[in-house]
């Protein structure tokens, strides 16, 4: 997987992203090389042609560019602008489509909820925030010493604030607002499914901290549902962020009030039923026993 192309001239064969082809061995003289460089190319050309957003091409490595930037509407329209001084176009500048994730994000955010996250951070940022036009789609927000705050979104990342570094000030005043924090360097709000980590320095300190919003979705357990009918053990994998503190608190939920079931949660770090001694709505009748 880490290599594009992988010659096996022992059996005549290329290995590529697309799949082996067979019957053909490596060429390595110059004349070769170009033969295989001519050919990638034309069995590839129909992946470089020229993608239009706005009304005005752009050059799929400036699509990939620009989709990775924290400021997808700003750097499109750039590239919008360069290409049409290019060609004699006019510049047609489009606000960037919301994306079906996003959408769908902001359709089950509970607005009051996702403010007692946003309460607690630094007046600037939550100025910036409480009026910023993707707010129900809001999945955490990123303070770090010296550095400037983050908004990470559902379709992209996002500079908060005026410009300024944040501070000791700010990083303190957050810290004042989140109260008390467990040995595992979290913390979270009563009653929400919100999540407050904070890093340390050497002395104990804290020098930074990410304010995740949580949400109880459902339907997100959908793909076990038959599982969980028939009594099956389920364990369930991934890297961070994918959903599976939201797919158990689900689980919970359909196992306590669709099956009938007895339920107990046993919740070290608060995470799937929420801060405080009374669970979130969203694990249903489930009880929860938390852990130290």
């Amino acid at each position: 997987d880490a290599m594009s192309t992988v010659s096996a001239a022992a059996r005549g064969a290329v290995l590529t992203r697309e799949g082996p082809i067979r019957g053909r061995r490596v060429d390595s003289t110059a004349a070769g090389s170009r033969r295989g460089h001519s050919t990638h190319r034309a069995r590839h050309s129909g992946r470089c042609q020229p993608v239009r957003q706005g009304g005005s091409p752009v050059r799929a490595r400036d699509a990939s560019v620009s989709a990775s930037v924290s400021s997808p509407t700003l750097e499109t329209d750039s590239m919008d602008s360069m290409d049409s001084m290019d060609e004699g176009e006019p510049v047609v500048r489009t606000a960037p489509a919301v994306s079906a994730k996003a959408s769908h994000i902001a359709s089950l955010t509970n607005e009051a909820e996702l403010d007692a996250l946003i309460d607690l951070l630094p007046p600037r940022v939550r100025g910036a925030l409480a009026t910023h036009p993707r707010k129900l789609q809001l999945l955490e927000v990123v303070l770090d010493l010296g550095r400037l705050p983050i908004a990470r979104f559902a379709d992209g990342d996002e500079i908060l604030g005026d410009g300024l570094p944040l501070g000791y000030d700010d990083i303190e005043r957050a810290m004042d607002t989140v109260g008390e924090v467990g040995g595992d360097n979290r913390a979270g709000i009563n009653r929400t499914l919100h999540r407050i980590s904070v890093i340390r320095n050497r002395k104990g300190g804290v020098v930074g901290l990410t304010a995740r919003a949580g949400r109880a979705i459902e339907g997100s357990a959908d793909l076990v549902r038959d599982l969980l009918a028939s009594g099956a053990s389920v364990l369930l994998l991934g890297r961070p962020g994918v959903g599976k503190t939201t797919a158990i608190r689900e689980i919970s939920r359909i196992l306590s009030e669709e099956y009938g079931r007895r339920v107990v949660v046993v919740d070290t770090s608060n995470e799937i039923g929420g801060d405080g001694d009374i669970p979130h709505p969203g694990i249903g009748g489930a009880r929860r026993v938390q852990g130290a």
